[in-house]
C-alpha cells in the first residue's frame, strides 16, 4: 500500500498540544537547536506538527508531556509542506519510544512542563 493510502486508512485524531522537538545528530539530541511545535494530528504510526522552524535533520526526538508523565518519541521526517508566512507542517513517522535514561543530557527537559 502506498504511503498516501496507508495514511488515510489509519485512524488519525486531531490533537493540538505543545511539544518540544530535539533534532537528532548521529543519535544525539541537539539541545541547542531544540524548539517548540504544535501537534496537528496523531495516529498510531505518526504525528503531524506545525511550527515556524525547520527540522534540520532527518530524525528528531519529540517530548510530549502529560499530566502524569513525559514521553520521548523517536521520529523520522516523512513529509514537509510549506504553509505560508513562515509556517511549516511536518509529517513525522514514529520509529519508537525512547527510554528517558538513554538521554541523560535531556534530564532538565524530561518531566518539566512547557510554558
Amino acid at each position: 500500500m502506498r504511503r498516501f493510502e496507508r495514511r488515510h486508512c489509519e485512524g488519525r485524531t486531531n490533537l493540538s498540544i505543545g511539544i518540544l522537538v530535539f533534532p537528532l545528530n548521529d543519535e544525539s539530541p541537539d539541545i541547542a537547536r531544540a524548539f517548540t511545535a504544535v501537534t496537528k494530528d496523531v495516529s498510531t504510526t505518526g504525528i503531524g506538527l506545525v511550527t515556524n522552524r525547520t527540522i534540520p535533520t532527518a530524525e528528531a526526538l519529540l517530548r510530549l508531556s502529560g499530566a502524569s508523565e513525559t514521553r520521548l518519541l523517536r521520529t523520522t521526517v516523512r513529509n514537509r509542506k510549506e504553509l505560508g508566512q513562515g509556517w511549516v507542517r511536518f509529517d513525522m513517522e514514529l520509529t519508537g519510544v525512547a527510554d528517558k535514561n538513554e538521554y541523560p543530557q535531556l534530564s532538565q527537559f524530561v518531566g518539566s512542563v512547557l510554558s
